[in-house]
């Protein structure tokens, strides 16, 4: 078994505008398949193929190192929670006692620093306006796993200051969140090679918090996470998975049903890099964040037409309630639905004639046993 490190280069002090360009949302896990080099760049994170990195539990408990500011403790707790708070995702971010570790060496400890001596413990990454960065160590087993070991947040004490975005300050919520996003297991939205910064993939989303680079004055907040980012969470740590199924009025299977999501989307991974992760459904009245609209928004069904024995593919819905909208020739048939946790399947009954009557179908929830 080997012990392997992926450091995330740091996201930026220096704001660039790009045009957002593209088919989809764009969101980007970190994968075993890794990155490769981008032209003049830096590398470009292979976000489509291979294996998620994942925590084993789902959780990482976290140590702040006791260099930090006192004052600096609660933005921190916040920043990190920003990720417990994403109802539909089931990984949670910890906290620990506190820690003399100030290092990011592969000791056993996660910890987050400030670090007021960041020129002198990391000069590499000094005078380069680089406000911190996130390292991850990883096993690397020869199986499927790919598991995350440890994670370190190292945020730049000594050229920046600290505090809640105002007064020439730094956000510390929002960089905070964006590292630790990082630590759960999500790289940068969009696919532009760069010489600053690292790529990930998909059409540039400047708003999500897990974008790139950050400066004070932004058109959002970036501590505020955006559809991409909550779907990118629950992509990888799903609350739910779930499927749709469709009989007749006597339980037989209805094939080629079409089935519409309304009022959530789901993650769904792309096919390439300049593609990137894709949000498909009907979430015009709920965007999350900052509800920040963009015209490269797929409003799509996440479902496929019913297959021979009349269900759907799955989903990881980013709502817990929300409607499906079932279709068969001339009937149609919207329900409201609240999905349990874990795997489940909701299952629509048409009602052939009766339903064109407008007697009332059903719908009910089966809980899967695998």
């Amino acid at each position: 078994m080997k012990i392997i490190k992926q450091k995330m280069i740091p996201i930026l002090s220096i704001f660039f505008i790009f045009i957002c360009t593209g088919s989809a949302w764009s969101w980007c896990w970190i994968r075993d398949t890794g990155r490769y080099a981008c032209g003049g760049g830096l590398y470009q994170q292979n976000c489509c193929s291979g294996h998620l990195r994942l925590w084993p539990g789902a959780t990482m408990q976290y140590q702040i190192s006791n260099s930090t500011s006192n004052s600096l403790l609660n933005s921190i707790r916040t920043g990190a929670n920003k990720w417990n708070n994403v109802l539909m995702s089931t990984f949670t971010f910890t906290e620990g006692v506190f820690t003399s570790i100030w290092d990011s060496d592969y000791d056993g400890t996660n910890i987050i620093n400030v670090d007021s001596s960041f020129c002198s413990h990391f000069p590499t990454y000094c005078g380069q306006g680089i406000l911190g960065f996130s390292g991850t160590w990883t096993i690397n087993s020869g199986t499927s796993s790919y598991q995350a070991v440890e994670s370190d947040v190292i945020l730049n004490g000594e050229e920046f200051t600290w505090g809640d975005g105002t007064g020439g300050t730094i956000d510390t919520v929002a960089v905070i969140a964006h590292e630790t996003g990082h630590s759960l297991g999500i790289t940068h939205p969009g696919s532009t090679c760069r010489f600053s910064g690292s790529s990930g993939c998909g059409p540039e989303f400047p708003s999500a918090t897990m974008y790139y680079s950050y400066s004070g004055g932004q058109p959002t907040d970036k501590s505020s996470l955006e559809l991409d980012d909550v779907a990118a969470a629950v992509y990888g740590y799903p609350q739910s998975t779930v499927r749709v199924g469709v009989v007749d009025s006597d339980e037989s299977p209805i094939s080629g049903a079409v089935v519409a999501l309304i009022g959530t989307a789901a993650p769904i991974n792309g096919s390439s890099n300049s593609e990137g992760g894709k949000v498909y459904g009907d979430i015009s009245t709920s965007l999350l964040g900052d509800e920040v609209s963009s015209p490269s928004y797929v409003n799509a069904s996440p479902f496929n037409t019913t297959d021979a024995n009349g269900y759907t593919n799955y989903i990881k819905p980013v709502h817990q309630s929300f409607k499906v909208r079932v279709t068969r020739g001339s009937d149609t048939i919207t329900k409201n639905v609240t999905v349990a946790a874990g795997t489940s399947t909701v299952m629509v009954q048409m009602g052939g004639a009766s339903t064109a009557s407008g007697a009332m179908p059903w719908i009910f929830l089966l809980l899967d046993d695998d």
